[in-house]
């Protein structure tokens, strides 16, 4: 056999394997768009549902917080807000919209600390848990709190004055 022969025969034979290599990607990347054509096609219903609760509930945190102030359970027992269980007064509207975006009014009223130790507390949400920069609410808002979840004198009778105390020894046999 010739050598122009020979070199010939080599070409082609790269040539159908280049060939039969794009073929069978072209037929993987079909067989693909099959797939996941008739995943969309079988799931549209449970896609277009959960992309509507989506938008649903991006227009509901949009809506201003008047919106949710009108209703029925804004009623107010004792100063307590029923709806959130915490107290009503100056500054309310601000930690509810700030403060129970992302917890419950539980965690606030569970706990007592005066201003410089809910600042600290609101520093802390900042560096760790992602609390954006308050501006001039957090003067509000630590005000609120302080005022209304503020240390409290419990009524516990004092320490003992244990200098004054006259102590004696208890003799054991």
């Amino acid at each position: 056999m010739s050598k122009d022969r020979k070199q010939i025969e080599e070409q082609m034979d790269r040539f159908f394997w280049l060939t039969l290599r794009m073929v069978i990607r072209g037929i993987s990347i079909l067989s693909l768009v099959i797939v996941f054509g008739l995943i969309f096609m079988l799931a549209e219903d449970h896609i277009s549902e959960m992309w509507n609760n989506f938008t649903h509930s991006i227009e509901v945190k949009s809506q201003p917080l008047k919106q949710y102030e009108k209703s029925e359970t804004r009623e107010v027992v004792n100063g307590i807000h029923q709806e959130t269980g915490l107290a009503y007064g100056v500054g309310f509207s601000t930690v509810k919209k700030v403060c129970l975006s992302c917890h419950s009014s539980a965690l606030i009223t569970q706990n007592k600390a005066t201003a410089e130790g809910w600042d600290q507390m609101l520093t802390w949400m900042q560096k760790t848990q992602g609390l954006p920069a308050l501006g001039k609410d957090r003067k509000v808002i630590v005000d609120y709190l302080s005022k209304n979840y503020g240390p409290v004198d419990t009524g516990r009778r004092p320490n003992l004055p244990v200098e004054e105390i006259e102590w004696y020894v208890l003799e054991l046999e």
